[in-house]
């Protein structure tokens, strides 16, 4: 199982810095899943993916964690188009995107996110904030969160049940 984890910041620039940290440390092994937003004083998103963009799987990573960016923060972002994707991950074997794009939809209706866990996301990350989302397997993730204490922000996270974790998991992998 693994644990979606939300960390916001009241400054724009300390996510990318915290992630960075991470990687200097590592106390993650596996960081090219994490996600890095943040907004500017206007509320202009920036969108940082922590994987390597030479592998062909960050297309399917940017597909996902843009979808759920845009729910979360109720704004269209380029690269998520509308449709019921629940019915072409059906078709695709078992939630595999394949080239397919997901709509917002799919994290809640497909995946079962919590609504509430993706309102109080998009609450996190207002004008000049930042946040860093990351996907670790649970049996990593606390000790993590001990030490991320240390950085400051707002931490909100959700246990994946064993399907939501594979599913994710097959998103965020092409194939």
């Amino acid at each position: 199982m693994s644990e979606l984890i939300v960390i916001g910041y009241e400054d724009r620039f300390r996510a990318p810095e915290v992630l960075n940290e991470l990687r200097r440390r590592d106390w993650v092994s596996d960081l090219d899943k994490a996600v890095v937003v943040s907004r500017d004083e206007q509320g202009e998103l920036r969108i940082q993916f922590g994987g390597d963009l030479s592998t062909t799987d960050w297309a399917a990573r940017a597909r996902v964690w843009r979808a759920f960016l845009s729910l979360a923060l109720l704004v269209p972002i380029a690269g998520v188009q509308s449709g019921d994707f629940g019915d072409a991950a059906g078709e695709t074997g078992g939630g595999h995107l394949g080239s397919l794009t997901p709509d917002v939809g799919w994290w809640t209706k497909t995946l079962g996110i919590s609504t509430v866990f993706i309102r109080d996301v998009g609450s996190l990350i207002g004008p000049d904030d930042s946040a860093l989302i990351l996907l670790l397997p649970t049996s990593a993730s606390g000790g993590l969160l001990w030490k991320l204490n240390d950085y400051g922000g707002t931490l909100l996270h959700t246990t994946l049940s064993p399907t939501q974790d594979a599913d994710l998991k097959a998103a965020l992998t092409p194939g």
